[in-house]
């Protein structure tokens, strides 16, 4: 693939012209966040004494925020059926700083270039929501996308200037703009009578960083797109086995409005690309570079920020519970929907209430088949 040239960067409405290095930290990408983390303590945990030391090092400098704190257990739902754990993984995979949709937009792309913070208001929208649930004894998990657009009930909340803010019924992404990560993780809640035991969001940058210190990944595109962005060099074609680089994997990654079912399929890329990297992590190219393995580990600690909760001691101890998982038996899928409709004037995708309560009820209880059944590809 064509090197992209820094002079021909999108152009389009809703966008800024974005040199790549200036799409900072508060653009993210959303692939599993802690998932990656399981996969490198997993992979590396039999490795050696020195993997391991390195390791720990990483752990301790993986960057953590308040989620849960003020959030009140009475309103919450029970802990799963199955006594497993529930994570709830949020990022941005768009190519601008802040939302291009409803009302905020405009508002946060003047904004000045503030970091986000899970417990506080949010510079952007988490335009990619994950819930990874896994069962006891770590044997079986499921990874379900819950699209952006999303029609759903917002709680009420506190915003960043004090002011109690009523209940809302708005698209799921907005949450997150609105009340950070403690507020999407009441919605996330409400949505699917899941407890969520931990989130996590992902560095745009750093996920960059991590796939080009694997050495690019490898990925199943079945939708040939090409003048991404109204970029003539951005070109995906269709293959089993496109081959990605850090860069060009975030853009490939983003796209929605020229595939054929728009952000269902962008989730869909989204679970792909994490199912690559954990695919290349665990890959002698990987395990067998003393170099490329000490850059990996070093990316541990600047890919993640993840709630107060997961301490290194929790997330080392959650990872290895995990080495016996099959990541490619866990299933993947997207949470139903009716369709499209038309809301305060914008796109939403309306949620099946049947299939989805079938659905969060299978993922809870950790039926696998249930969990395909009750849900989209």
């Amino acid at each position: 693939m064509t090197a992209i040239d820094a002079a021909v960067t999108p152009d389009v409405v809703g966008f800024r012209r974005l040199h790549p290095r200036r799409l900072g930290r508060r653009g993210r990408i959303v692939v599993a966040v802690l998932m990656v983390i399981t996969l490198v303590v997993a992979v590396l945990a039999g490795y050696g004494v020195w993997a391991k030391w390195r390791l720990d090092q990483a752990l301790n400098g993986v960057r953590s925020e308040p989620v849960f704190a003020s959030i009140d257990p009475a309103t919450r739902p029970a802990p799963s059926a199955d006594g497993g754990m529930t994570f709830l993984l949020a990022g941005s995979d768009t190519l601008q700083e802040g939302p291009t949709t409803g009302n905020e937009a405009s508002a946060f792309l003047d904004s000045p270039s503030a970091e986000a913070s899970p417990g506080q208001a949010a510079p952007g929208r988490a335009d990619v929501i994950m819930v990874v649930h896994v069962n006891t004894d770590r044997s079986k998990a499921s990874l379900v996308s819950i699209p952006r657009d999303a029609y759903v009930t917002i709680p009420a909340y506190v915003d960043s200037a004090g002011v109690a803010m009523p209940a809302s019924a708005r698209k799921i992404n907005a949450s997150f703009a609105l009340g950070g990560g403690s507020l999407l993780v009441r919605t996330v809640e409400g949505v699917t009578g899941l407890r969520v035991d931990h989130f996590a969001y992902i560095d745009y940058l750093g996920i960059i960083r991590l796939i080009d210190a694997l050495g690019g990944v490898t990925v199943d595109n079945p939708y040939g797109t090409s003048d991404v962005y109204g970029n003539p060099e951005w070109d995906f074609p269709a293959s089993p086995e496109l081959e990605l680089d850090g860069f060009h994997a975030r853009v490939w990654v983003s796209q929605r409005k020229n595939l054929p079912r728009g952000d269902l399929d962008r989730a869909r890329n989204s679970r792909e690309l994490f199912r690559a990297i954990g695919s290349k992590l665990a890959s002698p190219a990987v395990l067998s570079n003393p170099a490329r393995l000490q850059s990996v580990i070093d990316l541990t600690t600047e890919v993640a920020t993840v709630d107060e909760t997961l301490d290194p001691g929790t997330m080392k101890g959650l990872a290895l519970s995990m080495r016996g998982l099959d990541l490619a038996a866990v299933p993947m899928r997207t949470a139903p929907t009716l369709g499209k409709s038309t809301k305060n004037y914008e796109v939403v995708y309306i949620l099946d209430p049947v299939n989805g309560k079938c659905l969060w009820s299978a993922v809870g209880s950790s039926d696998l088949a249930s969990v395909v059944r009750c849900s989209q590809a």
